[in-house]
Order: structure tokens, then sequence, then C-alpha cells
């Protein structure tokens, strides 16, 4: 079941991307099909949770929350997607209509993933939430695997603040890609203090 799980979590993101395609490439019957999938899909995750017990349940728990996590990772990337409007500002400046053209699909598509990413990261959680017990919330909780975590997003932010400081002053443009890692780093803090508080 573990694996299943993971696998679906990975199908979940995939389904995001393509709704963003299809919905932006005006597909709209299989935009409705991949849309009822991904609702199945979280349907499955929110019944499945009755069914596991002992270190099943914990596994369990562990994969909605840091599926979670990622979502919100990947909502966010897409989301904040400067780098692509500059890209298509300079294309119309340059009279490039049909590339900018382009960017303009690609940036709509992106909004999409993102929406649906974000709608997704927080069905998890509220899904982690309802099934994690006073038993298994500290292995949700460990504070060594969130210490990490924390000081993984803290320094990936530090580094890619630095890389936006650095383009900024060589091209004149702060793309402030380092958004990124804060909002997933909030994400963490405040989804950590949330299931604190349920016990």
């Amino acid at each position: 079941m573990f694996v299943l799980i993971l696998v679906s979590l990975v199908i979940l993101l995939i389904g995001c991307k393509f709704i963003g395609m299809f919905r932006s490439e005006e597909f709209p019957y299989c935009y409705r099909f991949t849309a009822l999938g991904i609702i199945l899909l979280i349907v499955f995750y929110f019944i499945v949770g009755f069914y596991q017990k002992e270190n099943d349940l914990g596994n369990y728990t562990i994969l909605m929350y840091y599926g979670s996590l990622y979502c919100m990772y990947y909502a966010i990337r897409n989301l904040w997607n400067k780098d692509l409007k500059v890209e298509r500002a300079k294309l119309l400046e340059e009279g490039d209509k049909e590339g900018a053209e382009s960017k303009t699909l690609s940036i709509q598509i992106c909004r999409t993933t993102g929406l649906y990413s974000m709608m997704a990261a927080i069905l998890l959680f509220i899904i982690d939430w309802y099934h994690t017990n006073e038993k298994y919330q500290l292995d949700t909780l460990d504070f060594n695997y969130f210490l990490i975590a924390l000081c993984i997003f803290v320094f990936v932010f530090v580094v890619r603040l630095l890389i936006d400081v650095y383009k900024k002053f060589k091209h004149g443009v702060f793309y402030f890609i380092a958004v990124r890692s804060l909002v997933v780093t909030i994400w963490l803090i405040f989804t950590h203090i949330i299931l604190d508080m349920k016990y």
C-alpha cells in the first residue's frame, strides 16, 4: 500500500500538469476527465486512511504530510513565474509575436497547474490531519525530520536569494525565485503547528 500511495502521488502531480495543458489548449473533455481523476484520487486517499492500522497508519500519515509539502512546492514553483513573464516582455519588444504567444501559453499552463497543485496540497494536509492520531502523531512531527527539512528549505532560500541579487545587478531584473522556498518553509512551519495543536 505504501508503494501504491507513493506512485499515486507522482501521478497526482503529473495529472495537475496535464490539467493545466488541457485547459490552456482548450480540450474541455480531457480537462474534465483529468479533473475527475484527481478528485477520485483525493477521495481514495481519504477512504484508504480508514483501513490503515499500526505501522501502516504511521507510514500513511507521513506520506500525506510530505506529499502535501511537495505539492505546495510544485504549486508555488508554477504560480511564481516572473522569469517567463520577463522573457515574454522581451520577445514582445523584439517583435517576436509567435514566441511571446508560446510564453503566454506556458504562463497559463503554469497558473492552472499551480492552482490545482495548491488545492491538492491543502486537501492532502487535511486528510493527514484527520487520520493522524495521538500515537502516530509523533512520526509525522518528528523534530529531527522537521529540523532537517527546515534547514534544507532555509539553505535553498538563502542560495536562491543570493542568485536573485546577482541577477538583479547583472540583468537589472529581480526575479525573486527565492520566494518559492520561502512559501514552502512557511507551509512547513504552519502545518507542523496545526498538527501539534491537535493533541
